[in-house]
């Protein structure tokens, strides 16, 4: 599908390449009716120069070009030149558009790119079109909770040749920009995947917590991916990084997302056709120009013989027969078997070279396969060993740049894989005042701490005495549970999602100022064995006030 676009496009040139496929009743006709549409979209186009075509067809090969200059719809003062190429070998249509700015001695301008032209997205619109097995659509895809699994499988799948870009909800389910519109910005170029945050949560366990997307993150998995690939193959944007980068300009958010974007081979379908095509025509000319002297000769031959016999017809039996014993010994006689020798001997000639071109063309086309085949296990190769390094999991006791609670709770939730924030936590971090949000994610890893060593067997000591500890070492206070009256009374404030949540965390002094205290609300899930916070922000009512 890329043509070398991750350099190409920052250059001002857009190309494509994909086929076009239908049912088989109606291959004959795919070919005409991807030809018309392309011809009636250009025509339709304000062209600044007149459409040139070039076609050709031979024993159900056919190729059609279109070229034109037309000016961008940005930029009207700037003109954009038009090339598409379609071919087809009687079955599926092979389709390379191609689309670049007219002036390639001056940079492209920043804001604006050559591609796509909306001819693409047309023709995804109109057929079925395919990037090898990859189905190309013109708006972006939402994966469910019920298709996660079958999504994750198609990261991973090797045959996969298309770059697929996540955009993430965040627990408001929204994103940056519209989805759709990035799929349009990109198409051809890679497929926009988006879902919601139930999703995330069922992909995370499919995929695993290195290449997780999630709350509003952004990923683009290239091909190729493994489970066993490091998070920094597969560029991540965090959700704030994410947001501020898609709210530029098209042309620039284009030009930096195809610097993460695979190059992927030049089939060149369209030159091998029509080279095919061009052949067959200059074999069958010649083949033609050979016989007709030979064919013109035989039948001034021919008209002699039935003048002769027509004289012999007119004398009597005897004269007959003396005239067609001379007219065997007659030169021009001989001749005549000599031309219908030499004809029948350079047709059988021709049949051979026609036959060794034919397995040629066999051989060619399976060695092409081949070559392809072994050519994507290399990249797919090389990509692992330039690519594989130890991964090794490390506690962020103090990220580099933590400015509010929220920022804490996303943070926590990239870097710690057994804790769970229900949307409840994040609700409930979202705009809350307290001045020191590093002491809240540092309470965090505490927790993630103490998850690793219970997953790992029993402790020691008390999981109580444990976190008591842990929490004292950082100036917190830990408490087990809330007092009989206060369950009584308030128990249901202290329910999040089904799970109750006596156990909390009391970080800074005094419940009358938010800015100098906070409170996170957290239980022990056994069988995912994880710690599950459902409530970071100001202090629960109690029956002390």
């Amino acid at each position: 599908m890329v043509t070398a676009m991750n350099t190409e496009m920052l250059t001002g040139v857009y190309r494509t390449e994909f086929s076009i496929m239908g049912p088989e009743v109606a291959e004959a006709s795919l070919y005409g009716r991807a030809c018309g549409l392309v011809r009636d979209l250009l025509e339709g186009l304000p062209a600044s120069v007149e459409l040139v075509d070039e076609s050709g067809e031979f024993e159900g090969l056919a190729y059609q070009r279109f070229q034109t200059e037309v000016p961008h719809s940005r930029n009207p003062e700037l003109q954009l030149r038009l090339d598409v190429k379609l071919s087809t070998k009687g079955g599926p249509v092979s389709v390379a558009v191609q689309s670049a700015f007219m002036d390639a001695d001056e940079p492209a301008p920043p804001e604006l790119v050559a591609g796509p032209p909306r001819l693409v997205l047309d023709l995804f619109r109109a057929f079925e079109c395919f990037y090898g097995a990859d189905i190309l659509s013109p708006g972006a895809v939402r994966v469910t909770p019920d298709s996660a699994e079958e999504f994750a499988n198609r990261i991973f799948d090797h045959d996969r040749q298309t770059p697929i870009l996540v955009m993430s909800e965040n627990w408001r389910r929204q994103t940056p920009v519209n989805p759709n519109w990035l799929q349009q910005i990109l198409a051809g170029l890679a497929e926009v995947v988006t879902y919601g945050t139930d999703t995330a949560d069922e992909l995370r366990r499919h995929v695993g917590f290195q290449l997780a997307c999630f709350n509003g993150a952004m990923r683009i998995y290239q091909p190729g991916c493994s489970r066993d690939d490091g998070r920094e193959r597969h560029r991540f944007w965090m959700p704030a990084d994410a947001s501020v980068f898609l709210r530029r300009p098209a042309g620039r958010v284009v030009r930096e997302l195809v610097r993460y974007l695979p190059e992927s081979a030049d089939t060149r379908e369209f030159e091998n056709v029509r080279a095919q095509v061009q052949q067959g025509r200059m074999v069958e000319l010649a083949a033609e120009r050979l016989a007709r002297p030979l064919r013109q000769r035989v039948s001034e031959l021919e008209q002699q013989v039935d003048s002769l016999n027509q004289d012999l017809r007119e004398r009597d039996v005897d004269a007959s027969i003396e005239a067609l014993e001379l007219s065997k010994q007659h030169e021009e006689y001989n001749q005549i078997r000599d031309l219908e020798v030499e004809n029948s001997r350079l047709r059988q000639e021709l049949q051979d070279e026609q036959d060794k071109r034919l397995n040629h063309e066999i051989a060619l086309e399976e060695l092409e396969v081949t070559v392809k085949a072994k050519d994507s296990q290399i990249r797919g190769l090389i990509y692992r060993l330039e690519t594989m390094q130890p991964e090794e999991f490390v506690f962020h006791e103090e990220p580099l740049l933590i400015e509010s609670v929220e920022d804490a709770v996303m943070h926590a939730a990239f870097h710690f894989d057994l804790i769970q924030f229900l949307n409840s936590a994040y609700e409930s971090a979202d705009g809350y005042p307290y001045q020191h949000p590093d002491r809240v994610y540092r309470a965090f890893s505490a927790l993630q701490r103490i998850a690793v060593h219970r997953r790992e067997g029993p402790l020691k000591t008390s999981v109580a005495i444990r976190l008591q500890e842990e929490m004292q070492d950082r100036e917190f206070e830990y408490a087990a549970h809330e007092s009989r009256p206060t369950m009584n009374k308030f128990g249901h404030t202290r329910r999040f999602d089904g799970y109750q949540m006596q156990e909390h965390i009391k970080i800074g002094s005094g419940t009358s100022n938010k800015q100098h205290y906070i409170r996170i609300h957290f239980c022990w899930e056994n069988e995912s064995g994880q710690y599950i916070i459902g409530h970071v922000g100001e202090h629960l009512p109690t029956v002390s006030g």
